[in-house]
C-alpha cells in the first residue's frame, strides 16, 4: 500500500487501514489514462528556460510511452529553503528553513529546484495532515500550473536517506508518479523507506510550526479533496483559507545554493583561502527575516579582510547559526562564525588540536593601515572576533567568528576588535531581530556552549529544544561591482 498518496485523475482509490496507527491511509491504483493524460504537456514560456536544464523521459511503467516534462533545472548540491507558514488565524506567520541535498534524491531535488524557481509554492496549502505522521502540501492555487507540471518524474534510488522526522519527501500515486506533491515527515517514518519515498530535504529550523499546523479534516485522515483542488485551484481552497481552518505557505519559498568547499576551507594556508580580496564588495547575508548588505573595503585591514571574503566564498558561512545575541549594560552585539560543521569550523578554533599557524589571521597595528581611516565599533559595523588566550597571553586570535555592532561599543576598538564591513540602517533591522537566547555558558549565561558548537556542530543546536528558533544565516553570497 502507499501511504501517502497524490491526486491522479481517473484513479480508484482503496482505503487500507494500517493497524498499528489506526489510520485510514489511500492507496490509488491506476485505472486508465485519459485521452488529456496521452497528450504532450504544454512547454513553459522562454523565460522559465535556463541554459543549465535539464529534461528526462519518465516512464510510468503502464505502457504507454514515455512523455516529456516540462523543463527542469538541475539543482545545486545542496541549497536551503525558507518557508513563512501561516495558520491564517490572524497570528504572525512562523519562518520555516529546509536543507536539500541533491545526492539523497537527485531528480526529485531537480523537479523541487525547478518547482520553487517557477513559483509553483505560492501561497500553497497543507491540504493533508495527520497528526504524529505527516504534513502533505504541494497543489498550486493556479490550475494551468498544475496542468503543465502534471508530468511524472522516474524514482529515485532508496536508502540513501529515511524518512526520519523532519524529512521532506515527495508523494506518490505508484513507482514513477511524482509530480509536484511532497510531505513533511512529522515522526520517524522508516516503515516508508521501501515503498518509495525518497527524502530530498530535511527541516532544520522550526519544525515545530509544521507540527502545529491547522488540520483541515479532524475527522479523516484523507485530508481535503484532492481532485477539486486539483481541477479548481484557488475557487476551491481559498474559502478554506479565509475562514483559517488550513495553513499555508505565506510567501513563495526562495531557494538558494549553499556551497561549501570543503578541501579548500580545511587548508587554511593554501591559495583558495589565501586569496587577496577585491578592494571594495559586498557580502549579502540571506536570512529567513530576509536579506542584509555589508559594505566591506580592503585597504585598512587586508589581512582580515581576505579571510572574510574567501570563507563567505567558499561557504563558510552558510547554514550558521547566530549564537550570541546580546544586549545588556555592557555590549550590544550579535555575533556568529561557528559553521556548523566540526570538521570544518574547528580548523578556525584556534584551541583545536585541527588549527594550523595558518587559523590565525596576523594581527596589523591596532590603528590599521598607515594612511588608512580607522572605523570605530559602532552601529552597524561587522567586526572580527577575539579573545585571550590563557596559555600564551595574546589577545590576538581571530580566525573566522564576526559580530555586527547592534550599538555603540567604542570600548572595543584598543581590544584589537577590528570594523571592517558596514551594514546600513535598512539592514540593521534585520540584524535586530534576531532573538536571543542568553549569554553562552561559558561566560556564565544560559545560553549555547560555545565549546559543544565547535563539537557537535549544528546537531546540537538542532537536538536542542531550547534553543528553536535561533537566528540562522542561511548563506552568504559575495558580490563585487557596481
Amino acid at each position: 500500500w502507499r501511504a501517502i498518496h497524490s491526486y491522479k485523475p481517473n484513479h480508484r482509490s482503496a482505503a487500507l487501514r494500517n493497524a498499528s496507527w489506526g489510520l485510514t491511509i489511500i492507496s490509488e491504483h491506476s485505472q486508465q489514462q485519459t485521452q488529456q493524460q496521452e497528450c504532450i504537456k504544454p512547454s513553459p514560456p522562454p523565460s522559465l528556460m535556463s541554459e543549465n536544464e535539464v529534461v528526462w523521459e519518465a516512464s510510468i511503467n503502464d505502457g504507454e510511452p514515455s512523455k516529456t516534462p516540462p523543463p527542469s533545472l538541475m539543482s545545486p548540491p545542496e541549497y536551503k529553503v525558507v518557508w513563512e507558514v501561516s495558520n491564517n488565524d490572524g497570528e504572525p506567520s512562523k519562518t520555516v528553513t529546509i536543507s536539500c541535498k541533491r545526492e539523497w534524491s537527485p531528480l526529485g531535488s531537480d523537479r523541487f529546484y525547478s518547482l520553487l524557481q517557477n513559483g509553483y509554492y505560492v501561497n500553497d496549502a497543507f491540504f493533508r495532515v495527520v497528526p504524529g505522521f505527516v504534513a502533505q502540501f504541494g497543489i498550486s492555487s493556479d490550475v494551468q500550473a498544475n496542468e503543465l507540471w502534471d508530468v511524472p518524474i522516474e524514482d529515485d534510488p532508496e536508502g540513501v536517506k529515511s524518512n526520519v522526522k523532519g524529512t521532506v519527501s515527495f508523494a506518490t500515486a505508484g513507482p514513477n508518479t511524482r509530480t509536484t506533491q511532497l510531505f513533511v515527515n512529522l515522526v520517524d517514518n522508516a516503515q516508508l523507506d521501501s515503498m518509495g519515498f525518497t527524502p530530498l530535504c530535511e527541516v532544520t529550523q522550526n519544525l515545530h510550526a509544521l507540527q502545529n499546523l491547522k488540520n483541515p479534516t479532524p475527522q479523516s485522515s484523507d485530508g481535503l479533496d484532492q481532485d477539486m483542488y486539483m481541477s479548481e485551484g484557488g475557487a476551491y481552497i481559498d474559502p478554506y483559507v479565509a475562514s483559517g481552518s488550513v495553513s499555508t505557505i505565506a510567501s513563495q519559498p526562495s531557494p538558494f545554493p549553499q556551497p561549501l568547499s570543503l578541501p579548500s576551507l580545511t587548508d587554511p594556508c593554501g591559495p583558495a583561502m589565501t586569496s587577496k580580496a577585491p578592494s571594495e564588495f559586498r557580502l549579502r547575508f540571506h536570512t529567513a527575516g530576509g536579506d542584509f548588505m555589508a559594505s566591506c573595503s580592503r585597504p585598512r585591514f587586508p589581512a582580515q579582510v581576505d579571510r572574510v571574503y574567501n570563507l563567505a566564498r567558499l561557504g563558510y558561512y552558510s547554514d550558521d547559526y547566530v549564537f550570541r545575541v546580546v544586549d545588556d549594560d555592557r555590549l550590544g552585539i550579535v555575533q556568529f562564525g561557528t559553521g556548523g560543521v566540526p570538521s570544518v569550523s574547528n580548523v578556525y578554533n584556534y584551541e583545536s588540536v585541527e588549527a594550523t599557524p595558518c587559523s590565525v589571521v596576523e594581527p596589523q597595528p591596532s590603528a590599521g593601515v598607515i594612511g588608512q581611516p580607522m572605523e570605530s565599533n559602532l552601529r552597524g559595523w561587522l567586526s572580527m572576533s577575539t579573545s585571550s588566550n590563557a596559555d600564551t597571553g595574546t589577545t590576538w586570535n581571530a580566525t573566522a567568528e564576526l559580530f555586527i555592532n547592534t550599538r555603540d561599543n567604542p570600548r572595543l576598538d584598543p581590544l584589537l576588535f577590528v570594523p571592517l564591513c558596514y551594514i546600513g540602517e535598512e539592514g540593521m533591522k534585520v540584524v535586530d531581530g534576531f532573538p536571543s537566547f542568553g549569554e553562552v555558558s561559558e561566560l556564565g549565561g544560559f545560553g549555547p556552549s560555545l565549546d559543544k558548537l565547535y563539537a557537535e556542530g549544528n546537531d546540537y543546536i538542532r537536538s536542542n529544544a531550547s534553543f528553536d528558533g535561533m537566528g540562522l544565516i542561511n548563506a552568504v553570497t559575495v558580490e563585487e561591482g557596481d
